[in-house]
C-alpha cells in the first residue's frame, strides 16, 4: 500500500516536473530532476543506474555474479560479529529472552509461513513491515525479462549460450549463499534484531527513565515523540512473565495503536526500520552515491558497498555516540569476530599436511585481535586506510585471511 501510494505521489511531481523542465534551463533544477526520477525507480525497483538492458551491462553483471561465486562461500563466518550489534544496541537481557524464537524463524523459512506460535512477529511484519525477505524476494525461478530468463547477450549462437550460462549462475548465487550461511544467517538476524527492537521499546515503557535520549534523537524522536511512543506501546503490549528472563513481549495490539496516534506509531516504526537496518546493515536508498548504481560502479565497488556505507552507518555513528554501547559494540563485535576468524581458519586447515604450524601461526594472539576487529562492524575502512596509507611498501598490518572474502 505505501508503495503504491508513494508511487501516485512521485508520478505527479515527475509530470510537474517534466512540464517545467523545458522551461528552465538551471543545472541545479536539472540535477534534482534527475534525482528524483533516481529515487523514483529505485523504489519500485527498476534499474535506477545506466541502461541495464545493454549487453555491456549484463556482462559486467556476469563477471560480478562469478565473482560472488567464486570468493562468497565463507562469507557466512563475518555475519556472527553482527550479534553483537544487535545485543549492545537493545541489551543481553531482551536479547536473550527471543533466542528461543529463531528455531521458529528458521521453520519459516522453509516453508514461507508464520505460525501462530510466534505472534510478536506477526504482528510486526503485518504493521510495520517485512524483515529478512531477500532470500524470498530473490528467486532466479520467477526472473524474467523481454529477452527471456536469462540477460541480453545478443542474438548469435555464443550470446544465446551465455545466456543459459547466466540462468545456470543465478541459481549457483543462491547455493554459495546458501552453504556460505550468508542467507540464512542474514534472515535470521534480521528478524531477531526486528523483536528485539520491540521488546527494547517495551522494556523502556516499564522503565522510562533509561532511555538513552541521544540514541533516541539518532532514531528521530525527541524526548516528547518517546514518550507518546512508550504510552501507547505500554497500553497496546501483550506480555507474559519469564521466571528467567523476567516480563517479555510476546505480540503487539498495533491496529489499535494506529486508529488512537497514527503519528506516534509512524515515529516508532521509522525507528524499528532504521534501527534495524543499522544492526543489521543494509544500504538503503540515498546512503550511496548514484554512480554506485551504474555497471560500472556496481563492478568497481563489488564486496566494498557495505564498508563504504559502513564508514557512516557504523563506525562515524559510534563515534559520535561515545556512549557505554558504543564501547560494548566495539569489544564484543571484535570478540566474535575473533571467534569467527578461528572457526573459519579451524576449517581450513583440514587436509593441510603442516596443519600444526598452520594454525598455530595463524591463531597467535596478536593475529586474532587484528583479525577480530577486521570483522567487526566498526572496522570498516581503517583495516584498507591503515594498510594503504601508514603501511605502503611493507607488509601488510591486517591479514587477507581475516577478509571477509
Amino acid at each position: 500500500i505505501w508503495i503504491k501510494i508513494i508511487n501516485k505521489k512521485l508520478t505527479k511531481i515527475k509530470i510537474y516536473l517534466e512540464l517545467l523542465q523545458g522551461k528552465l534551463t538551471d543545472d541545479g533544477f536539472i540535477k534534482e530532476a534527475k534525482r528524483l526520477d533516481f529515487i523514483h525507480k529505485s523504489i519500485l525497483g527498476r534499474p535506477a543506474g545506466d541502461e541495464n538492458t545493454s549487453i555491456l551491462s549484463n556482462s559486467l553483471r556476469l563477471l560480478r555474479d562469478t565473482s560472488f561465486i567464486q570468493v562468497m562461500n565463507q562469507a557466512g563466518f563475518s555475519q556472527i560479529a553482527e550479534l553483537a550489534a544487535i545485543t549492545s544496541a537493545v541489551g543481553f537481557n531482551s536479547t536473550l529472552k527471543h533466542i528461543p524464537e529463531l528455531g521458529k524463524m528458521v521453520r519459516r523459512m522453509k516453508d514461507g509461513t508464520l505460525d501462530s506460535e510466534h505472534p510478536l512477529l506477526k504482528d510486526i511484519e503485518s504493521a510495520i513491515g517485512g524483515f529478512g525477505m531477500h532470500r524470498i524476494l530473490h528467486q532466479p525461478s520467477s526472473r524474467y525479462d523481454e529477452f527471456g530468463i536469462g540477460g541480453n547477450f545478443g542474438n548469435s549462437k555464443a550470446g544465446k549460450l551465455v545466456g543459459k550460462f547466466d540462468v545456470v549462475q543465478q541459481y549457483m548465487k543462491r547455493v554459495t549463499g546458501d552453504i556460505s550461511g550468508l542467507a540464512p544467517i542474514t534472515i535470521i538476524t534480521h528478524r531477531l534484531a526486528a523483536t528485539v527492537m520491540a521488546e527494547k521499546f517495551y522494556q523502556l515503557a516499564l522503565k522510562p527513565g533509561t532511555a538513552n535520549l541521544k540514541r533516541m534523537k539518532a532514531l528521530g524522536m525527541d524526548n516528547k515523540m518517546l514518550q507518546r511512543v512508550l504510552i501507547h506501546t505500554k497500553r497496546n503490549a501483550k506480555s507474559e512473565r519469564n521466571a528467567l528472563t523476567g516480563r517479555k513481549l510476546i505480540g503487539m495490539n498495533y491496529k489499535r495503536w494506529i486508529e488512537e496516534d497514527p503519528k506516534s506509531f509512524d515515529a516508532y516504526k521509522y525507528a524499528i526500520n532504521r534501527e534495524v537496518n543499522r544492526l543489521v546493515q543494509n544500504n538503503l536508498l540515498g546512503e550511496t552515491h548514484e554512480l554506485m548504481s551504474t555497471s560500472f560502479g556496481k563492478t568497481l565497488t563489488q564486496f566494498r558497498g557495505f564498508p563504504l556505507v559502513g564508514w557512516e552507518k557504523q563506525t562515524l555513528h559510534n563515534l559520535k555516540m561515545m556512549d557505554k554501547e558504543a564501547l560494548l559494540y566495539t569489544l564484543s563485535s571484535t570478540a566474535l569476530g575473533a571467534m569467527a576468524y578461528s572457526a573459519q581458519t579451524y576449517v581450513a586447515s583440514y587436509g593441510r599436511s603442516d596443519r600444526k604450524k598452520f594454525l598455530d601461526e595463524r591463531l597467535d594472539t596478536a593475529r586474532l585481535l587484528k583479525a577480530g576487529f577486521q570483522k567487526s562492524g566498526v572496522s570498516t575502512l581503517i583495516p584498507g586506510i591503515v594498510d594503504t596509507v601508514l603501511m605502503a611498501g611493507r607488509e601488510p598490518y591486517f591479514d587477507n585471511y581475516a577478509r571477509s572474502t
